[in-house]
């Protein structure tokens, strides 16, 4: 049986949407990430050594 086509435009929309929610989770880790970075290395005194945040060790 196909299906009718308002009903695969709405499981292409929620296929997108899946998609979308997906993103912003990685990118919610990614902010997560990055906000415990500056935390970190941010808030210490390093005189006048290159900032930690962008150090490659």
């Amino acid at each position: 049986m196909d299906q009718r086509p308002c009903d695969q435009v709405k499981e292409l929309a929620r296929d997108h949407l899946c998609d979308i929610d997906d993103k912003i989770r990685e990118l919610q880790s990614l902010r997560n990430e990055l906000r415990t970075l500056v935390r970190r290395k941010a808030g210490r005194d390093h005189g006048n050594k290159v900032c930690s945040l962008i150090q490659v060790d």
